[in-house]
């Protein structure tokens, strides 16, 4: 099951400081990796995805990390895809 995750400055440290981003969205597989990754400026534009444009960069930043197992979702898959796709 595909589970898509929020991740804020109360997650992660610096996160504004480090990358001018207010809030992340991520797309996690069944094995805990981070298949997508979504941000957001404070005014909730998308300024960084991963893979693809506006960013180019080879790694994101869930890079070869791992997500904890659990049921936890906080937006439908299908609102993600929106997003991705806006």
């Amino acid at each position: 099951m595909t589970r898509i995750l929020l991740w804020t400055e109360g997650d992660i440290s610096g996160l504004a400081d480090a990358t001018g981003l207010s809030r992340i969205l991520t797309e996690v597989d069944d094995n805990g990796v981070v298949t997508r990754e979504l941000g957001f400026d404070v005014e909730g534009k998308v300024i960084y995805r991963h893979p693809g444009k506006p960013t180019c960069a080879k790694y994101g930043l869930f890079d070869l990390a791992k997500v904890a197992p659990s049921d936890r979702t906080e937006m439908d898959a299908s609102e993600f895809e929106r997003l991705w796709s806006a």
